[in-house]
């Protein structure tokens, strides 16, 4: 346990840490009665300042509280006051839920320990309350803990504020801003139960989001993603208590389990998650469920384990997808797993102007995904198609082709130079040709530079 002097910095409220720190005064003098009376006061201003903060920002409940007081106070009814000091835990437990039932019974001891320090009058006369130095500093820790250092976040209405933001248009987009922002705004002043209970939320939207919002839909990935960074002893309890007991129980639908797949089956929990007599079920699903329907989930912009990903792999190899039906699988979804017939239409070009289509969108839309070989197969294509290397806007996709692909210039610096020889040969007569590829050649000559 922290020492009491410690304990004070944590309190957020700088009211109540005054009055926090008159207790740390009493107890360090040895004053252990007026120490346990001075914490209740901390606990129970503490906690009415917390209600006033949701009034102001237009929880109605918390309004009608604070009218409630606010009257008792301008009418000196010291009978209300009484009554709302007594109930101040049970309203802020069932109510506003800023404390848990395990709080509860902690600062209701300190309420009743508080009682006998400030009425001795009203117990046995042969009952004298003896507090300990102990006790003393259960009861500071568990007001510092439950109360003073937490906002006024109460998890229902947490729970709607993040449903709002994850509906409205300033959701982060990015995930590493969405990391910090969870951890910050929820993960780490929030409860366990207002954490457990965002996580739950997150992974149910993951798998059937209202309305089958595919837009919330992919947010809940990205969140639960994030959580994986920020907390990932969490998202696995979630994933336990939504994928586990549901297929452990009923079983989650078909929909239900694409749904899955497409946002999260690229992480290990998931698949941890589900029993293992549900992979078969799951991989069986992947074999047979509909092409569209598997893109609409994003299955295929996932990162999958063997042997989910080799499943999808041949349910695109052998999906007979024509050029324009992959044209507009790529226009839909950015998948690794396309990125092979791409490439496999791009070398069968015919027609020039078929070739310039094949590059811009096939290739090109999924070049971020390109490793490597897959870079070499492309410039082989280029170099043994003439329908390639011939058509008039090839120069320009080359570059562009070039500058995205910055990032494997060290494991294929070879094969542009072979192939920027090559095409130098197309143009002998003029080397500053549109078909010798100048600026091209520039861009290769100054990467060796």
């Amino acid at each position: 346990m922290a020492g009491v002097e410690d304990l004070v910095d944590a309190v957020r409220d700088d009211r109540s840490r005054r009055y926090l720190a008159e207790a740390v005064h009493a107890y360090q003098a040895g004053a252990l009665r007026p120490a346990i009376i001075a914490i209740w006061v901390a606990v129970a201003l503490d906690l009415v300042a917390k209600i006033r903060e949701l009034a102001d920002d237009g929880d109605g409940a918390a309004r009608a509280f604070v009218a409630s007081i606010d009257g008792a106070i301008a009418d000196r009814s010291a009978s209300a006051l009484h009554s709302i000091e007594q109930g101040i835990l049970r309203t802020t437990r069932d109510q506003f839920e800023m404390i848990t039932a395990r709080e509860y019974a902690e600062l209701e001891r300190l309420h009743e320990d508080r009682h006998v320090c400030a009425h001795p009058a009203f117990v046995a006369p042969d009952e004298v309350f003896a507090p300990s130095p102990e006790l003393v500093r259960a009861h500071f820790a568990a007001a510092v803990e439950a109360v003073l250092s937490k906002p006024p976040t109460p998890g229902k209405k947490a729970l709607e504020r993040f449903q709002a933001e994850i509906a409205g248009n300033a959701f982060p987009e990015d995930l590493e801003e969405l990391t910090s922002y969870l951890r910050d705004r929820y993960l780490q002043p929030g409860r366990l139960s207002l954490r457990t209970n965002l996580a739950t939320l997150i992974i149910k939207g993951c798998i059937q989001p209202p309305d089958g919002d595919r837009r919330l839909a992919r947010r809940c990935s990205l969140a639960a993603h994030a959580l994986d960074r920020a907390a990932p002893a969490l998202l696995t309890d979630a994933l336990a208590r939504v994928v586990t007991r549901r297929e452990d129980g009923a079983g989650l639908s078909d929909t239900e389990l694409i749904g899955l797949v497409g946002t999260l089956g690229d992480l290990s929990p998931v698949w941890a998650a589900l029993p293992t007599s549900s992979h078969p079920k799951v991989h069986n699903l992947l074999r047979r469920a509909a092409i569209g329907e598997l893109a609409e989930a994003g299955v295929f912009t996932m990162s999958l384990p063997d042997p989910a990903a080799g499943i999808i792999a041949e349910r695109i190899a052998d999906a007979g997808l024509d050029r324009d039906a992959l044209a507009t699988l790529i226009a839909a979804t950015r998948a690794p797993s396309l990125m092979p017939r791409a490439i496999m239409f791009l070398c069968a070009s015919v027609g020039y102007r078929a070739a310039e289509a094949n590059m811009a969108q096939l290739v090109l839309p999924l070049v971020q995904l390109l490793d490597a070989d897959q870079l070499r197969q492309v410039l082989g294509c280029v170099r043994s198609n003439n329908q390639l290397h011939y058509a008039a806007a090839m120069p320009s996709l080359l570059v562009n082709l070039f500058q995205e692909t910055r990032r494997l210039w060290n494991d294929c610096a070879p094969d542009w130079r072979d192939l920027c020889t090559f095409l130098q040969t197309l143009s002998p007569d003029d080397p500053q040709g549109h078909y010798a590829y100048p600026d091209l050649r520039h861009l290769v000559a100054s990467a060796g530079a």
